[in-house]
Parts: C-alpha cells; structure tokens; sequence
C-alpha cells in the first residue's frame, strides 16, 4: 500500500478559541451568509422577472410594427437621394404613427447591410440633430442587432437586447425584428428603441424592499443561533471523545450519545455504524496494519510498486447454469455461505481479498506488507479452502440441499504492480499485470484438464519439498510466449497417501516420454495409469494427444507444449 511520508498534525486547539463560541461564530455567520444569499438571490430574480417582462412586451411590440411595413417600398430607399421620393415618406410616416401608439417607444427605424455587411440606416422616425439619413453607417451594432441582420431566411422570432444600454439621452432596451420580401428574401430589419428608466427605478425599490426584510430574518433568527450552539456543544464534545477512541483503533465501546437534534443523533448512529465498519475491515486486513495506517495520519494516495506476490483465483464450476436454475434466496444463501467458507480460509493464511467478482475471487500474498512465505501460505489456503468445501457440500447434502461447490483454483508467482489505483474520489487497492493474467488464465484451464487446484513453476519453486505435486503440462497461456509448466497441487508432502504418491510419480514419468516424443510408449504409460486410476482426466487428455500426434507428430521445434489459443 503506498504511504506517503505522514503529514504533522497539529497536537491541541486554540485555548482561546473555545467549542461553544466555536459554534456560536459559525452558525451566526451561516445565519448571515444565507440571508445575504437569499437577499442577493431574491433581488436578482426581481429585477431578472421585470425585465423579463418589458423584453417580452418589446418583443410583441417589435413583431407587430413588422408586419405593417411595406417591405417591396422598403427595397426602394437605398440611398440618401431616395429620401426624397414617395416611397421614404410613406414609411417614415406609418413608423412614426406605430411609434406614437406606445408612450414608451422612443425611436423606430429600419437598417440592413451594405455591399461591405457593414449595417447602414434605411429609415429613420426621429428628428434634429439625432436623424440619420438613408445609407448612412451604424457602428456600434450589438451582437442581437447582428443576429437579426443576418438572421436565415424563414426566421420570424424577434431579436431583444438581454441588457438596457444607457447614453446621454437616457436608458433604452431595444428589439429587432427581420424583414422579407414576397420571395422570402431579408431586406433589413426594423428596430425600436423604449425607455428602460422606469423599470430600472421599480427594480431598484423592489431591491430595497427585499434586503431590509433578509437583515431583519437574520436579526430573528441570530437569537435561534446561539440557543443551538448551546444545544449542539455538548454532545459534539462527547462525539470528539468517541471519534479519538476509534483513532486509537479502540472499536469494542459503544458510542453513549443522545441528544433531541436529528442531526447529532444521526452523527452517533454513523460513527458506531462506522466503528462497527472498522471492526469487519479488520477481517480483511490484519488490525496491526490498519492501526499503523491510522497512526500515521496519512490520505491513500493513486500510485504502485512492483513486487512479487502469490496471486490466487477461483470459481464455482458449471456456477452460471447452476444459478440460473435456481430461486434468488437460494441462490444468494448458497454464495453467502460458499463466499464465508472461501474467506475463511484465505484470512487464516494472512491473505489479501481483493475482491469477489460473483462467485469469483481474487486474492493475493505479500503486499501490503512483504511476506516470505507468500507462495506457502497460498498454497495452504487453496488446500483449505478445498477442505472446508467440501466439508460445506457434505452438510448442504445433510440439509437436503443439493449445491455443488466444486471450485476451481489457480496459483501463480511472479511481479506484478501493486497499489492503489482508481481516482482521487474511490481507488483500489489491487494488482496487476501480466502476471495477474496468467494466474487468472491458470484457474479456468482446470476445466480442460478436470483438476481442482493448478499451481506454476514459479510457484512450485519457492516451496519445495513442501507439497505433492504432478506436473500435469507445460503449456502456453493465451496471451503469453513462451510455455510454463502446469502443477497439480494433491496435497502437503508429509499428509499424502501412496496412491497419491503414485499417480504423481507415474503420470510425471510418462510425461517425460511424452516430451521426448515418444508417444507410444508415453500412450502405454498413461492408459496403465488409467486402469489403476480410472476417470483420470490429466491422463484421458494425453492418451488422446499421444494417439494424435503418433499418427501427426508435431513440428521440430516441439518440446512437449500445449498452446491454449482462449483465455
């Protein structure tokens, strides 16, 4: 497990600061904080619904002026001369009556773009210095009044500025609307301009309003404030005692906390649910480890180291046809109590679960902390394990329950990378690898070969002597290139009887003729270990491969491998 170098922590609390005023401070200044909040929020949804308001009546104001423009008049006037003719005063004339209608629009006037796309004026209703005659250019478009300029053919939804502008001559909001022709061809637009002061002013009032009755909430509510700093102080301090306790890894007292707040109440519910948590993470993990993981003070960080470790998986076989026959109670009985039994075993022999994946799991040797005996103690448990199963599916069958717990286990040896990995949120602490792979691939090819238990030469290496084994193959896992040899694991040395002895023993010798390319002779070997253990499926397998490759030998560069092309 990484562990970064531990991080001071500071010994004792200011004196001067004390709990209670602690938490007098800190809810007055929440009390504070949300009424500010919710002032600032109010008023700005005020303001935002009035203005709201005035853009959608421009909008309606805007759209209608638009439809009564001639708009074939309105492709006539493109210059300043055309001011003159009939076309510009007829135009001029109904904007200005439009205009009238509404006490608030202050200007109307239309625009397009010129040969350059620059927007220039085509009619306008004012008068005085503040006219603007036909053709001449506008220069300071905003991005609604450029929208509308080049807004797609068909697009009839008026264009309202979000902001009022404000100028020497006052404050204004002002909408646009496009302008088609019979053809359904843009010839400009037409804007209006309205006074915004009005709204701006009520906004304002509104405002006032809403800030003077936040600050006399948060007056009522300060008193209420320092009542629940009362309320909350002393039970918090038996809290903090409690939560020292399980700092020290001190998880058999019970939390004694009451209170009549929900919310301390609850905080004393989680932190014994919390103890109670600690107490079954340390049967995963030994208690010495997760006590100096706690002393240290330090956060788990993403990162790995590569190390050897003794990797273990397992599983149910024929677990997918036997679950979808059976009812979900039985079924979640049956994993419950296979998993249990399974995790007995691994945690006598120090081992890490990583993790259970259905009927599935994954475990491993020498990491968080090294171990010497990875490999032994990986080995005891797979033998364990088996033990317990069966003694499990003997009481099943007791109880009328016909389960079968047949498990497949695979045992590999080699480096790997070992960490915490995931995200800064939620990480893992687990192995990968190669490695991991080929112990994976290890435990599935039991199956092909009707065993129980596979361990590898790495394995096998570190524990001589210890345990009966036979070398059953040498094969060449998918995903790997070269071949490694293939131990079934019987049983511990000093424990096994002289049949065991003997199947290994004789299996291993016609194995070696076998390798040699002497398949007949191999054939002879392993059907007279057939007729004295019949129903051996390691020796059924390489009857079959002698036959085949006597009558096909292998290429030349064959040493008695066999590739397995699936996982």
């Amino acid at each position: 497990m990484t562990m970064p170098a531990p991080v001071p922590v500071i010994a004792s609390v200011r004196r001067h600061f004390s709990l209670r005023l602690t938490l007098v401070a800190a809810l007055c200044g929440i009390t504070v904080t949300v009424g500010a909040v919710l002032a600032l929020g109010t008023s700005t949804m005020v303001g935002e619904f009035m203005r709201e308001e005035l853009r959608s009546r421009l909008a309606d104001v805007v759209s209608v002026m638009a439809s009564q423009v001639d708009v074939e008049r309105h492709r006539q006037v493109t210059t300043q001369a055309d001011e003159s003719g009939p076309h510009y005063g007829a135009l001029q004339a109904k904007l200005r009556q439009m205009a009238k209608s509404s006490p608030d629009i202050a200007s109307a006037y239309t625009m397009r773009l010129d040969a350059n796309g620059q927007p220039v004026f085509v009619i306008d209703t004012l008068e005085g210095d503040s006219f603007s005659h036909a053709g001449a250019p506008y220069r300071n478009a905003t991005s609604e009044m450029k929208a509308a300029l080049q807004a797609r053919p068909g697009v009839t939804v008026p264009f309202v500025e979000r902001e009022p502008a404000t100028d020497p001559w006052g404050t204004w909001l002002s909408a646009y609307m496009p302008l088609y022709t019979a053809d359904g061809r843009q010839d400009g637009i037409l804007g209006i301009d309205v006074s915004a002061a009005s709204v701006l002013a009520h906004e304002r009032e509104y405002q006032v309003v809403v800030w003077a009755v936040s600050t006399g909430l948060v007056l009522l509510l300060l008193p209420g404030s320092l009542w629940m700093a009362r309320r909350i102080r002393q039970p918090l301090a038996t809290l903090a005692q409690e939560m020292d306790k399980v700092r020290r890894f001190e998880l058999d007292s019970q939390v004694q906390v009451t209170s009549r707040i929900t919310e301390i109440q609850t905080m004393a519910l989680q932190l014994e649910k919390m103890k109670r948590g600690l107490s079954a993470f340390r049967r995963y993990v030994p208690n010495d480890l997760v006590r100096e993981l706690i002393d240290l003070g330090v956060d788990a960080e993403i990162g790995g180291r590569r190390e050897e470790l003794t990797l273990f998986f397992s599983d149910i076989a024929n677990f997918t046809r036997m679950s979808e026959n059976m009812p979900p109670d039985r079924l979640v009985r049956f994993v419950s109590e296979y998993l249990t039994t399974m995790n007995g075993g691994l945690l006598r022999h120090r081992a890490t679960v990583d993790k259970y994946i259905g009927d599935g799991v994954m475990a491993f040797w020498g990491a968080p902390r090294p171990m010497a005996d990875h490999a032994l103690q990986a080995c005891l448990a797979a033998l364990d394990c088996q033990r317990d199963l069966d003694e499990l599916t003997r009481r099943w069958l007791h109880e009328g329950q016909e389960f079968d717990c047949t498990t497949r286990i695979g045992i590999h040896t080699g480096e790997v990378v070992v960490g915490n990995f995931g995200t800064s949120e939620r990480m893992n602490y687990t192995a990968f690898g190669a490695n991991v792979n080929s112990a994976s691939r290890l435990e599935g090819i039991n199956k092909y070969y009707g065993t129980r238990i596979l361990i590898t030469d790495a394995t096998l290496a570190q524990v001589p002597g210890a345990f009966l084994t036979r070398l059953v193959d040498r094969a060449v896992l998918s995903g790997m290139s070269g071949a490694i040899g293939i131990h079934e694991l019987i049983g511990k040395a000093a424990e096994a009887t002289e049949a065991e002895r003997e199947l290994a023993t004789q299996y291993e010798a016609a194995f070696a003729l076998y390798s040699a390319r002497k398949f007949e002779e191999a054939a002879h070997g392993f059907e007279s270990l057939l007729s004295r253990f019949p129903g051996d499926k390691p020796s059924e397998l390489m009857v079959q491969r002698c036959r085949d490759y006597a009558t096909t030998p292998p290429p030349p560069e064959w040493h008695g491998e066999h590739v397995f092309m699936r996982k």
